[in-house]
């Protein structure tokens, strides 16, 4: 088998792409960190991370009930597959 492409194309276009479109704004949130990534015209023009991801919504969210609720009020997740 030989190769006679290859392309590297940044995950907020292929996104952009995967919709249809050609600009947008992008949302990935994962576990630790989110992305936020403009898209214009398939070229990411602005990209930034922040360190907020679900592992401190879940955080805060269990701290918010605790409080309110005033006892140890216990939350579980678990992985479904």
């Amino acid at each position: 088998m030989e190769l006679s492409n290859i392309a590297f194309v940044k995950k907020p276009i292929l996104s952009t792409f995967g919709v249809g479109r050609t600009s947008s704004t992008v949302l990935d949130s994962g576990h630790s960190f989110s992305h936020c990534s403009i898209v214009e015209d398939g070229y990411c023009v602005y990209n930034k991370t922040v360190r907020f991801g679900g592992s401190t919504l879940h955080r805060m969210v269990k701290e918010d009930i605790e409080k309110k609720s005033g006892k140890g009020f216990k939350i579980a997740i678990e992985n479904v597959q």
